[in-house]
């Protein structure tokens, strides 16, 4: 993650007992500002959107004066979202390529145990039927441990190790 990053040492947590005294105060809405790196991506893309905003509003109030005056207001702000728009679906398109380019390696249970012919064009990648009566079992087990990482979600390097020793007991499930 970010410790093997020249410069970012000092935003990564020296053990877990600090990712879990700062558990507390998650709730408050301001939390994620207190984390370095978050505040300062913030601030950059706030004063960011307000330049534009100011160079959306000037362009706009240039062209309020002149002929046709309502079509060049509505063409600039065309302009200036019309990018946004056409590059928020390449985008999404760039972001889901790691896994659709694996998709065939990837393993897949079936919802039920009966009929694996019933899905004949996903056979390469079905195993096995899906084990409802382990989900059952390991239900609350799982659900302590959503709850955890929804207390950490935003600490991301602490959800990407998992629970530590310092965290309320979660189980370990079999698979």
């Amino acid at each position: 993650m970010m410790a093997g990053m020249p410069g970012m040492d000092h935003l990564v947590p020296k053990n877990h007992g600090d990712i879990m005294s700062t558990s507390a105060r998650a709730g408050s809405i301001w939390a994620p500002l207190r984390v370095e790196i978050f505040r300062a991506l913030w601030l950059a893309v706030l004063a960011s959107n307000i330049g534009t905003w100011m160079q959306t509003v000037g362009a706009q109030w240039l062209l309020v004066n002149q002929p046709h005056a309502s079509l060049l207001v509505a063409l600039v702000q065309t302009a200036d979202m019309l990018p946004d728009v056409l590059l928020a679906y390449v985008g999404g398109v760039l972001a889901d390529l790691p896994r659709l380019k694996d998709i065939g390696s990837q393993k897949l249970y079936r919802p039920e145990a009966g009929s694996p012919e019933a899905y004949e064009r996903l056979q390469p990648v079905l195993t096995r039927a899906i084990d409802w009566d382990l989900i059952r079992n390991q239900y609350d087990e799982m659900v302590k441990y959503e709850g955890w990482a929804r207390q950490m979600r935003s600490r991301s390097y602490a959800v990407s190790r998992g629970p530590t020793c310092n965290t309320p007991h979660i189980g370990h499930w079999r698979s």
